[in-house]
């Protein structure tokens, strides 16, 4: 909860008109009703004592009182407002103590000035008596300032829960501007990893109103209109504008007004060394969809990272009185901090084989998504030394290395490209290799050919590359895996920047992702255009190769196959026999990770193959 510092804190200028101009005190602003009336009555003629105080529930008058023409004013008493005239309009529900004081100076003037006033009851006027004298609130917003509980200095102290795990969280407010719609603090957790027992971040705050919608206008946040409706919702005090979440007039017509304020808060860097960018078993890359109530002070969040996992949905509700919760910059994922754990250990033994439970990752990717992915501008300019450091076809000495180094050396685009180079052109191509079954069965059928697996899943990628890397310590002494590589990639976008024309003998389609609905058919794998890139890829005489287990997606391909000019299918035969591409189809039946789970079920596969024409017919030579 706030302290009190952040409570007392001096009141607006407008306010400083009232006794003395300083604000009343909280007991002055919740007099009864009548607390203006005992204020300005005069002393009795008889006694000398002060009146009684009006009750506070007075009777409403009879008809015949109200009709009765008003008696005529004396000049003195010309400036005293006529008690039976009702304000027209709306009434403030929330008088300013300027407003309230200098009303109630005019009344005690009037009264004061006519002689008769002492023996006469002074005027009650109903409806000024309901709009002078009527309790405050007891809460109250002004227009343009922040809430009393979100100002600077203000600290909240709280839990947050993630995966059944609490951290104790406090985050401070530094500056509020309501008008720019715009705030920033602190945010700190403790306990969070074992190498930072108390982590503080920077963050900013967007307040949705006047400036800023209910839709993140930052695409870098990885965030759409469909995902801030879907988190917007899981907030109860969003359901009454979430039909008004569009029309930016509505949501923020008196904004500053309402009992609930909606935000996003963004963390930039840590504090105080604001060059850190990543720690180990945490992550502030996200922001949080966070809703505040100017009432109770008790805050609401909801994280969400375009990366992350299912755990991203993490709120946070007060518990106790009037203890404020809040949500901790750092987001933590204990499955993550166990991945990245588990990697770390592998990275000081190159033999140990990875796991796969560690690797686990959703069965689909969206290939028309912009990743982050990695190219090369063209194949000439592909580093392949990297990823088949045995085939490289120069490997520095220490006196080049240290060449390198020399910041005065600018290398030639054509030692670059020689760097880069290996011995041997890749010759294989397993398209979405998965875990890399059918990569492992190849290698040491084909030694000699070198072979690279492309993969759109980050995870999965990164269980080939260390299953790579092992087994190449572990054979080390013979040399073996060698010819096999694997890298991130979206072939449907960039297969042309890896490979030259006429370069491949051999393509992999196995167990594409079916895509079973129609409007999502453009994003399998097989289509008449992605055709002419595998044909452009292919020698003449190259073999496509494909297998499913879905009969629908089978048919797909062999159409689409059998429409190009440049394919023609290969019989049952060749596929039975004992050649190349017999000992291939086998290889891809039984090794591959689907494949085996196919087995496993007794589900049926369907198998394709179709060679590379070696002088296609031109389109209308049939």
């Amino acid at each position: 909860m706030p302290v009190d510092s952040a409570m007392v804190s001096t009141p607006p200028l407008e306010h400083e008109g009232y006794l003395g101009g300083r604000c009343p005190p909280e007991e002055a602003r919740n007099l009864p009703s009548n607390g203006f009336a005992r204020e300005n009555e005069l002393p009795d003629a008889n006694d000398g004592e002060p009146a009684l105080n009006a009750p506070a529930q007075q009777p409403t008058p009879p008809p015949t009182e109200r009709a009765s023409p008003p008696r005529a004013l004396s000049p003195p008493e010309s400036h005293q407002k006529p008690s039976e005239v009702t304000i027209e309009g709306p009434i403030r529900d929330i008088p300013t103590p300027v407003s309230a004081a200098d009303d109630g100076a005019d009344e005690q003037r009037n009264a004061l000035a006519s002689p008769l006033s002492a023996t006469v009851q002074p005027p009650m006027s109903w409806s000024q008596h309901k709009f002078l004298a009527s309790p405050h609130p007891s809460h109250r917003f002004l227009p343009h300032t922040s809430s009393s509980l979100l100002r600077p200095g203000s600290r909240f102290k709280g839990n947050q829960t993630s995966d059944r795990q609490k951290y104790e969280v406090e985050v401070e407010i530094k500056h509020v501007d309501m008008r720019e719609s715009f705030l920033c603090g602190y945010l700190r957790i403790k306990g969070l990893t074992e190498d930072h027992p108390s982590l503080t971040t920077y963050f900013e705050g967007e307040i949705i109103g006047n400036k800023y919608t209910f839709f993140t206008q930052h695409p870098e946040w990885g965030s759409n209109e469909k995902v801030d409706r879907q988190h917007w919702a899981r907030f109860p005090a969003y359901k009454p504008l979430s039909k008004y979440s569009s029309r930016q007039d509505l949501v923020t017509k008196d904004w500053t007004q309402k009992e609930y304020l909606f935000m996003r808060w963004k963390e930039y860097f840590l504090v105080p060394d604001h060059r850190v960018k990543t720690i180990n078993g945490a992550s502030f890359e996200g922001f949080y969809y966070i809703c505040f109530n100017q009432m109770s002070g008790g805050i609401e969040g909801i994280y969400f990272h375009a990366k992350s996992e299912k755990l991203s949905f993490d709120a946070v509700r007060g518990q106790g009185e009037l203890t404020t919760f809040v949500i901790s910059c750092m987001r933590v994922n204990p499955k993550r901090h166990k991945r990245e754990a588990y990697k770390k250990s592998l990275a000081n033994d190159d033999s140990a084989l990875p796991k796969k439970k560690f690797y686990r990752q959703r069965a689909h990717a969206n290939p028309f998504s912009d990743h982050s992915l990695t190219y090369p501008k063209s194949p000439v300019d592909m580093d392949w030394a990297s990823l088949y450091p045995a085939y490289a076809v120069k490997k520095p000495t220490e006196e080049e290395k240290e060449k390198e180094a020399d910041a005065s050396h600018d290398p030639t685009k054509e030692e670059q490209r020689t760097a880069k180079a290996i011995t041997k052109d890749v010759e294989i191509a397993d398209i979405g290799c998965g875990f890399g079954g059918l990569l492992f069965a190849l290698a040491p059928k084909f030694p000699d050919t070198p072979m690279l697996g492309m993969e759109i899943r980050t995870s999965v990628t990164d269980y080939v590359v260390d299953k790579i890397r092992a087994l190449r310590s572990q054979h080390a002494p013979t040399q073996s895996y060698q010819n096999i590589s694997c890298l991130r990639a979206n072939t449907m976008k960039f297969l042309p920047n890896f490979f030259t024309r006429h370069q491949l003998r051999a393509i992999f389609l196995c167990f594409p992702d079916p895509h079973f609905k129609q409007r999502k058919h453009k994003a399998r794998i097989v289509s008449y255009t992605l055709n002419s890139e595998y044909a452009y890829a292919l020698r003449p005489g190259g073999v496509v190769y494909t297998i499913t287990d879905v009969k629908d997606l089978h048919e797909w391909m062999v159409g689409h196959f059998e429409a190009h000019l440049s394919f023609e299918r290969v019989g049952e035969e060749e596929l039975e026999g004992e050649g190349e591409v017999a000992t291939c189809v086998g290889i891809m039946k039984m090794e591959t990770e689907e494949g085996k789970k196919v087995t496993r079920n007794g589900g049926e596969k369907f198998v394709a193959v179709f060679r590379r024409v070696v002088d296609p017919p031109w389109p209308g030579e049939e």
